[in-house]
């Protein structure tokens, strides 16, 4: 076997095993003409040798790249069926995690589905350790709804707020217990209580702070508004990447004050929610014809220092 770097030659072989990877089926076909032109990352190809005309040829994948805060991440790992059990996944991850030590890179990253047995195992043998739990819902939303919310209101954060989010966050209980990262594009970054990282974030009009009567802050999110097309669901949508709220009682105040706020009920049909994974959200949604949960599912941050 052999470890090399993928080419657009590859394509066909490759979509040929990673068509049914789950129930629903997979997401490789969507981001492989991405993945191999990403300037940022290297998809990565595992081939054997045929056994009839010993040419080499496809049988696994992983997909890595080089983030902010010299992070590597890693995602994509598909090993083809008839491949599994040969210790070919584990030969591509101890690549990944050599490569990001030999870069100078200090930590490991990868988003593990919670109920992926297989894939949680493989990260734990390696020394890989569970940082947090995130829960995601994708929610369709049908009709404008009215909503009656007092006490709190939400608004853009600005660089006079800096100093603000950083003591908010200091005192965070929920940003202490390691929910310190959010989403974006498919990882999950830390989200540094520092001076730089919060400026970059308002900076992007990513930052919304949830403020009680007496204009306290009591909550903080990050949102991020896709108006162009989405990649993965070929639409117009709004991202909750991020909720850090003082009590747990108002987090559903929080969404409802967002969807009202920032939903456009002209352009986006989804609203895809990131919250700890300790947060139920259903409550929300259930018996509510205006909403459909269309995706729910619980993924695991597994991360390793370099």
């Amino acid at each position: 076997m052999r470890i090399r770097v993928a080419q657009y030659f590859d394509k066909d072989k490759i979509l040929k095993f990673c068509k049914d990877t789950f129930e629903w089926g997979d997401y490789i076909a969507i981001v492989l003409d991405f993945w191999l032109a990403d300037p940022s990352g290297i998809l990565l190809v595992a081939d054997i040798p045929d056994s009839r005309t010993f040419q080499y040829k496809p049988v696994a994948i992983s997909h890595i790249s080089v983030c902010q805060n010299h992070l590597l991440w890693i995602e994509g790992i598909r090993v083809d069926k008839v491949h599994r059990n040969k210790g070919i996944a584990t030969s591509l991850l101890q690549y990944m995690v050599k490569y990001g030590i030999k870069n100078g890179l200090c930590e490991s990253c990868a988003l593990v589905s919670y109920d992926n047995i297989n894939s949680k195992k493989l990260f734990e043998k390696h020394g890989f350790s569970q940082s947090c739990i995130y829960a995601y819902y994708n929610v369709k939303i049908k009709k404008r709804l009215e909503y009656s919310v007092s006490h709190i209101i939400i608004k853009y954060a600005c660089f006079d707020d800096i100093n603000l989010i950083c003591a908010y966050l200091n005192n965070s209980k929920f940003y202490l217990e390691k929910n310190n990262r959010y989403f974006n594009n498919w990882k999950f970054y830390k989200l540094e209580n520092t001076f730089n990282c919060i400026y970059n974030l308002i900076d992007s009009k990513k930052v919304f702070l949830i403020l009680d009567e007496n204009s306290t802050i009591c909550g903080l999110s990050i949102i991020n508004i896709l108006d162009d097309v989405d990649a993965f669901y070929n639409k117009p949508l709004l991202q909750v990447c991020y909720l850090d709220c003082m009590n747990y009682c108002i987090y559903s105040k929080t969404i409802y004050l967002i969807l009202d706020t920032l939903f456009n009920y002209n352009k986006h049909k989804n609203v895809q929610i990131f919250v700890n994974g300790s947060i139920d959200l259903h409550h929300l949604f259930n018996n509510n014809d205006n909403y459909n949960v269309d995706t729910f599912e619980k993924f695991i941050v597994y991360c390793k220092k370099l």
